[in-house]
């Protein structure tokens, strides 16, 4: 599948970088989307982070459409930050806050359809799946 997950998170800020790695067979699957709602649950109302920052290549434009549909805002770019295939690439920063969030997160769990659920634990844990049951959003 992939790997979405979090690094760098700061207890004193309250804050953490996410990264979200969907493998090619995957991508348009609606599973890096819901893998990455999990994770910003997870961030937002279990370690009460207030602040999440996440990076993508200039010319991902899967990346791009991804955080943009989670609720994401550009706040940046920084200039010939990645290096692949022998060129540099920018990168663009974003960032989403809990707040952000809460109100974006109702919104997607309405959006999405439950045939494609990603889920922390087992299959039957509602309380950490994506998209939730609508009683618990």
């Amino acid at each position: 599948m992939g790997w979405p997950g979090s690094s760098s998170i700061s207890n004193i800020n309250r804050d953490a970088v996410v990264a979200v790695f969907v493998n090619k067979a995957m991508r348009r699957s609606g599973v890096g989307l819901r893998a990455s709602a999990l994770v910003l649950d997870l961030a937002f109302r279990q370690l009460g982070l207030n602040r999440i920052t996440s990076y993508y290549r200039e010319d991902n434009h899967h990346s791009r459409d991804l955080v943009a549909k989670i609720g994401f805002q550009i706040e940046g770019t920084m200039r010939q930050a990645w290096f692949a295939e022998g060129e540099f690439q920018d990168m663009v920063v974003v960032g989403i806050l809990k707040s952000e969030w809460m109100v974006r997160r109702n919104v997607l769990a309405q959006e999405l359809d439950a045939n494609t659920i990603v889920t922390l634990g087992p299959n039957d844990c509602a309380a950490w799946s994506w998209p939730p049951r609508i009683a618990e959003v």
